[in-house]
Formats: structure tokens, C-alpha cells, sequence
């Protein structure tokens, strides 16, 4: 039975990793610029490619990045803000620093 269980838990796992998560459900995680709303004032990570335009971002949401990094898929964590129609994400008080994703 315990087998069955970690099966069914490790699928699940690697649904989720595979599936952006609406951000009605959870704010762990965002992928997609539709799930920000619903997370501003929460800590997230995001994930997705580092554009520049105007600022470093992932998924619309400025971030901290080496202008290296535009075109690779990376991550940051922090605390989702949101101004006007701009989001940001910060680390204490700063932009939170991007990390590539391999």
C-alpha cells in the first residue's frame, strides 16, 4: 500500500512541475504573467526566460538580471509587488537577483 501511495505522490509531483499552476490554487510557483493578481504581497519564485524590456524580467516582473542572461530561462524568489500595472519582485527591499536554470 505505502508503494502505491509514493506512486501516486510522485506522479503528482511531476504533473505539477510540468503545469503551470493557476494562481488561484498556489503562489509557490509562477510561470505565466496570467498569475501574478492573484499573488502580489506573497513570496514567490518565478521562472521562465529573462527578457529586457524596459528592465530585466521573467514572465513581466522586474527583476535583478545580467544583461547575459536575456534569452535563458531563469528563476528568482522574493515578495511579488505590484505598482500601477508593474509588478516587481523583491529581496529585501531590492530587486531580487536572477539565477539561471538548468
Amino acid at each position: 500500500m505505502r508503494l502505491i501511495t509514493s506512486s501516486i505522490f510522485l506522479s503528482a509531483l511531476v504533473a505539477c512541475a510540468h503545469n503551470p499552476t493557476p494562481a488561484s490554487r498556489t503562489c509557490s510557483v509562477l510561470n505565466a504573467a496570467g498569475q501574478l493578481d492573484g499573488c502580489v504581497g506573497k513570496n514567490v519564485t518565478i521562472r521562465g526566460a529573462v527578457a529586457a524590456s524596459p528592465r530585466t524580467s521573467i514572465i513581466g516582473v522586474d527583476v535583478e538580471a545580467d544583461p547575459a542572461m536575456v534569452g535563458q530561462t531563469a528563476h528568482a524568489f522574493g515578495t511579488l509587488e505590484k505598482t500601477g500595472a508593474s509588478f516587481a519582485l523583491k529581496s529585501n527591499g531590492a530587486l531580487a537577483k536572477a539565477h539561471a536554470t538548468h
